[in-house]
């Protein structure tokens, strides 16, 4: 049986509206903060100079830029884009901050959630496998419209994979809140991201006391610490950025050990997670920005 899928136009749990918004609010900032005190945020889109820059850097494009050309201050949100380019001054890390915090759990409605765009780096070869292995425990989301605009071997792409988009899907409307209690009606948050920025979705499942399956390798570990990882096998290159490659068994095997967690220790995994996700609230992450 195919994996559960609905159509979401939700449009990302780290969008760069809902970043602003909580960064204005943590820091007390009027909303024109972005002139008045020249912080910019998102990908690099150097017309002027800026006292402050939070970049989000996912794409090899942005590999040899020299910020300080452009910003006095660099902020990245993960050691993952710190390591990345070639730096000519060394960033601040500014993780992304979650916006609310849920009590542990150890009740679930659905095995296992993942929530991606139409990227290519959301499913890596052999995210078909998992997908078809978990049949109906496997519930999916995926964001209304093509972020990539004329882009369409994008669009292509998430077709193949998910055979309900995008006619004959539900097309769901979530707030913020109504996006953590998603999160908290899983048992884990599958995520078969092959790379990203910082990949917000398995921290605010952390936050919501939902423990993530993630890869092992960077940004995924600066907060995974509590739930799953699978190793990376290989890098498949392509002209934006790079993907982590992985063993699909290899996951399906983790999964199935996971389902059959009791409640007692699948409770301790949650209370970890929620800890943890305490560390990224928003209101404690962002005032760095104005240090």
């Amino acid at each position: 049986m195919w994996f559960r899928s609905i159509h979401t136009n939700y449009k990302g749990a780290a969008s760069i509206e809902n970043v602003k918004n909580d960064i204005i609010e943590a820091t007390g900032a009027a909303r024109d903060v972005w002139t008045r005190d020249n912080l910019f945020f998102g990908y690099p889109d150097y017309t002027y100079h800026y006292q402050r820059c939070y970049l989000i850097l996912d794409g090899r494009q942005f590999e040899n830029l020299h910020e300080e050309e452009h910003c006095d201050k660099i902020y990245v949100p993960s050691h993952a884009v710190l390591t990345r380019y070639n730096w000519k001054i060394t960033p601040t890390i500014v993780p992304h901050g979650v916006r609310f915090i849920f009590p542990p759990k150890d009740e679930y409605k659905v095995p296992f959630l993942y929530i991606a765009g139409l990227a290519p780096r959301k499913y890596p070869p052999g995210s078909d496998i998992v997908m078809k292995g978990l049949g109906k425990d496997f519930l999916v989301y995926t964001v209304e419209g093509n972020p990539y605009k004329t882009d369409k071997s994008v669009e292509l792409y998430a077709t193949r994979l998910n055979p309900y988009y995008p006619e004959n899907t539900k097309a769901y409307s979530l707030s913020r809140f109504g996006l953590y209690n998603l999160y908290r009606s899983a048992k884990f948050y599958l995520s078969l991201s092959g790379n990203g920025a910082f990949e917000m979705t398995p921290l605010e499942a952390m936050a919501s006391g939902t423990p993530p399956i993630t890869l092992n390798v960077e940004p995924f570990t600066e907060y995974n610490k509590c739930g799953f990882t699978f190793h990376a096998t290989g890098i498949y290159r392509t002209p934006f950025t790079d993907i982590y490659l992985f063993d699909p068994e290899e996951v399906l095997e983790i999964t199935k050990y996971a389902k059959g967690m009791g409640k007692e220790e699948y409770y301790d995994m949650s209370s970890r997670c929620v800890q943890i996700a305490r560390q990224y609230y928003f209101l404690r992450v962002y005032p760095k920005l104005f240090d």
